[in-house]
């Protein structure tokens, strides 16, 4: 009997050895104890991208549809001045401008005879009332900038354009308002790509980085008030880079959007 007890024994021990010594294979197909392949994640996820990269899925988002009010405006405002950006603002806005404080403080009513200052009010009111009504379509702007062109960058075969970098704006004053003018699509603006091979002759043609300028189409993307005046943002769409002292084109440039 004893020995019969222990070949039993002996065969049902030999059974769970067989059954935890086998593949190991869970309900899944996966080995419960096998090691991850080199840069899987064990969970079953994709791995994560290398440091210093961005994911497949991680491109800029499209950019945001213009508003349909400033959308329809289709005027340009070619080399605003002060004055007209002024204007421009509160066109976009809706605001009610300050007529009363801008004719009292213009320089023309200031000095003008007691005799003369009814007349004066009244030029600076028809000329406020015209600027208004100039811009009142206006959805684009033309200008032109100082570059501000960095030296060629091999490490990614371009040039940076920091008149449209993301911290740069255009600054405009009139009236003691200022109104500034920033890009929503600086990043990509101020990359101005050229192949390596083409880096030289490039050179040639811009001579000086200072005496780059930039002409520049803008789409205006909306307005909003700040504590001393107001900020018009825009999107830009394309300009082209002209040496300063001979007048020669070196590049037209479409901004991606």
């Amino acid at each position: 009997m004893r020995h019969g007890a222990l070949l039993t024994a002996l065969a049902m021990l030999a059974g769970l050895a067989a059954c935890s010594s086998g593949d190991g294979t869970g309900g899944d197909g996966t080995g419960g104890n096998a090691a991850a392949a080199p840069g899987a994640a064990i969970d079953g996820t994709a791995p994560p991208a290398p440091a210093g990269t961005l994911p497949a899925d991680a491109a800029a988002p499209p950019a945001a549809p213009v508003p349909a009010a400033i959308a329809q405006r289709s005027g340009e405002l070619t080399a605003p001045d002060d004055f007209a950006m002024l204007m421009l603002y509160y066109s976009l806005t809706g605001l009610e401008p300050p007529v009363d404080k801008w004719v009292e403080d213009d320089m023309s009513v200031r000095t003008a005879a007691p005799a003369d200052k009814a007349a004066a009010r009244d030029a600076v009111r028809a000329r406020i009332a015209a600027g208004l009504q100039s811009v009142k379509d206006v959805g684009r702007l033309r200008i032109t900038v100082n570059a501000s062109l960095s030296d060629y960058d091999p490490s990614y075969s371009e040039y940076a354009v920091r008149a449209f970098a993301p911290s740069s704006s255009l600054v405009f004053n009139r009236s003691g308002s200022r109104v500034l003018v920033k890009f929503d699509n600086a990043q990509a603006a101020q990359r101005w790509s050229i192949p390596k091979e083409e880096a030289q002759s490039i050179k040639d043609r811009i001579q000086y980085n200072s005496s780059v300028m930039a002409e520049a189409l803008l789409q205006i993307t909306g307005a909003s008030p700040e504590s001393d005046g107001g900020t018009i943002r825009t999107r830009v769409i394309s300009y082209e880079l002209k040496n300063n002292n001979s007048g020669t084109t070196i590049a037209r440039v479409t901004v991606p959007q």
